[in-house]
Formats: C-alpha cells, structure tokens, sequence
C-alpha cells in the first residue's frame, strides 16, 4: 500500500496522496495495527508539521521500533541511511541558500521523508 503516487511535473517529479486513508493517530509507540504499520506514521506524514519535526519524529520511531524488535536491524539501517541522506541534502540545500530553506526545497524533502516513512516494512 503506497499512500503516495508519483507523477510528472515541469522539471521532475512529485508525488501526490492516493485516495487510500492513512493508518489511525496514535502516538509515538512502535505498536502495530492490522496492517503492520505503526499508528504514528500517521504523524509523520499528515499533520502540520515542520520538515525538521517530521525528520525527528521519524527518527524516534526508528530507534524505538529497533529497540522493542518491531523493525529489524537490516531495514533500521536501510531507513537510518535515507533519513541521514534527507538530513544531508538538507544541510547541503541550507549553506547553499543562506541557511534559509525555499519553499520548493522544502516541498521536495517532505516528498522524499513520506515515502521513506510508507515505505518501511515492520515485522509483523
């Protein structure tokens, strides 16, 4: 289930939501639902959050799926790396830009923090 959808725009491509709803709210706990994902991906992607929020909140998820062994440690190291390659991209797109993020850099790393955060396969 990929709550997001790519498709082309002038200069790349974006993704735009599916009509497929996301998991329950909950809160931070690693706990699953039905589908083996955990309720607070559901506050990674949706809500009104900051880049730098969602980067964190993503980052808690992953140590404490990793530590209750609801995420294996392969797929904890797959998404650590990803989210360290966002972090990167950040940092990099932030020197670049006077340490002012625009808005259609802000726009592209929640594109790429949203997939990366549907994406993850939890052990069921």
């Amino acid at each position: 289930m990929k709550p997001f959808e790519s498709f082309p725009v002038a200069g790349g491509v974006a993704a735009q939501p599916t009509h497929m709803p996301l998991p329950p709210t909950g809160d931070m706990s690693p706990a699953t639902d039905d589908s083996g994902i955990p309720p607070a991906i559901e506050s990674v992607v949706g809500g009104d959050l900051s880049l730098p929020q969602r980067e964190d909140r993503l980052g808690a998820l992953l140590e404490t799926s990793v530590a209750d062994r609801t995420l294996g440690q392969a797929e904890y190291r797959r998404a650590s790396d990803e989210l360290a390659a966002i972090k990167a991209t950040e940092d990099r797109l932030h020197r670049r830009n006077h340490f002012q993020l625009t808005d259609t850099d802000t726009f592209r790393l929640e594109n790429r923090i949203k997939p990366l955060a549907t994406s993850i396969r939890w052990k069921p």
